[in-house]
C-alpha cells in the first residue's frame, strides 16, 4: 500500500515510517504470543510427565496424590493458557469497513509486508533532494 501522491514528500516519508514502525510492533507482538504458546505447551508436557513418571516409579510405595493434585492444576492452567495464546497468535488486518476485522496475518506475512513497506519508503526517498547520508538513513 503506497502513500497517496497528493501528499508532500516529507509527509509520504512520515507515513511510510509510521507503517514500518506499526509493522515492527505487530511482529514483536506475534513473536511474544508464539513464545507464550510454546511456553504453555511445554508446561503442559512437563506437568503430564511430572504426574506420570513419579507415579509409575513409586506405585503402591508412596502416596503421590498431594503432588499430583498440584501438577494437574498447573497442567489445566497451562492448557487454558495454551489455548488462549494459540487463538491470539496472529494479528488481524483491518477489514474493508470501519470497526471490522479482515483475515489473520501470520508472522511471515507481516515480515513480507514490512519488507514491502521499507522498499516503498526507499523508493519515495530516492527522488528527494536531501543529502545522501540522510537519504540512506531514511
Amino acid at each position: 500500500m503506497s502513500a497517496p501522491p497528493s501528499l508532500g514528500p516529507v509527509a509520504r516519508l512520515r507515513e511510510h515510517n509510521e507503517r514500518v514502525l506499526r509493522l515492527r510492533q505487530d511482529i514483536r507482538e506475534v513473536t511474544l504470543r508464539q513464545r507464550l504458546m510454546y511456553g504453555f505447551g511445554a508446561g503442559v508436557v512437563l506437568c503430564v510427565l511430572g504426574v506420570a513418571v513419579p507415579t509409575a516409579l513409586t506405585w503402591r510405595r508412596f502416596n503421590m496424590a498431594p503432588i499430583n493434585t498440584v501438577l494437574v492444576l498447573l497442567a489445566v492452567v497451562s492448557v487454558v493458557g495454551f489455548i488462549a495464546s494459540s487463538s491470539m497468535e496472529t494479528i488481524r488486518r483491518a477489514g474493508s469497513r470501519p470497526d471490522t476485522f479482515g483475515e489473520r496475518l501470520t508472522r511471515q506475512e507481516l515480515e513480507l509486508d514490512l519488507e514491502i513497506a521499507i522498499e516503498n519508503r526507499l523508493i519515495d526517498a530516492t527522488p528527494l533532494d536531501i543529502p545522501i547520508r540522510n537519504r540512506q538513513f531514511a
